[in-house]
């Protein structure tokens, strides 16, 4: 894993970040995170919703996200969203 690597915005990046982080465990993939910009742990108010996480980068590009596996699902205004399959994008 590269730690050169510069995050300015995750949710265009994720692509990229996802193939870098492949098979780390979701500690991993915050602490890789958390090296490259602020993660903070978002309040839940139903312990039944997965852990969601704020990240903001040096830039000040800022997501919400929840990890699955070796997803990241992002949270929109009114909806989610995820990173393309592998097979479906170019990187």
């Amino acid at each position: 894993m590269s730690d050169a690597f510069h995050l300015l915005d995750l949710v265009s990046q994720a692509a990229v970040v996802k193939r870098l982080l492949r098979g780390t465990s979701p500690e991993e993939k915050l602490s890789w995170l958390s090296a490259r910009g602020k993660i903070t742990k978002m309040h839940k108010t139903r312990p039944e919703w997965p852990d969601t996480y704020y990240f903001e980068s040096p830039l000040g590009g800022h997501c919400a996200f929840v990890i699955q596996g070796d997803d990241f699902l992002f949270a929109g205004d009114h909806h989610f969203f995820t990173t393309p399959k592998e097979e479906d994008t170019d990187i």
